[in-house]
């Protein structure tokens, strides 16, 4: 997991200097995913939500991993950057940038966003 985790790291920074600071980039292993990760992210420029962000999102993560890498993920969940489940992983989790924390306890995020999440990391997760 640790290869994974460094390589979204790279993508990470690979999208803010193409575009701008990201606020949220974790990842959530769901219960009913099958063993695949959903990818969150949230930044004030994917607030436009269009397909092209969709694409320049997908395209900076497949660019640093492997084909059995990427088949890992489920699906990318962009959230606008004033949602609040933003403020609240921001409350609970703050990493800033170059570190990431695996979530001990994943008990409060099932019950925030009413689904059972296994497992989550958070790679960065900042206040404007």
């Amino acid at each position: 997991m640790k290869e994974i985790l460094d390589k979204l790291k790279i993508a990470l920074k690979d999208l803010e200097r193409e575009s701008g600071g990201v606020l949220l980039f974790a990842l959530f292993l769901r219960e009913e995913a099958l063993g695949k990760w959903d990818l969150l992210i949230s930044a004030p420029w994917l607030d436009a939500r269009g397909l092209e962000l969709y694409e320049q999102v997908t395209q900076a993560v497949q660019k640093q991993m492997g084909d059995t890498e990427i088949t890992q993920l489920s699906r990318i969940v962009i959230l606008k950057s004033g949602d609040p489940a933003v403020a609240f992983l921001q409350h609970l989790y703050p990493v800033p940038n170059g570190s990431f924390i695996e979530v001990a306890n994943c008990e409060p995020l099932s019950d925030k966003f009413g689904f059972t999440i296994k497992r989550a990391y958070v790679l960065r997760c900042v206040r404007v």
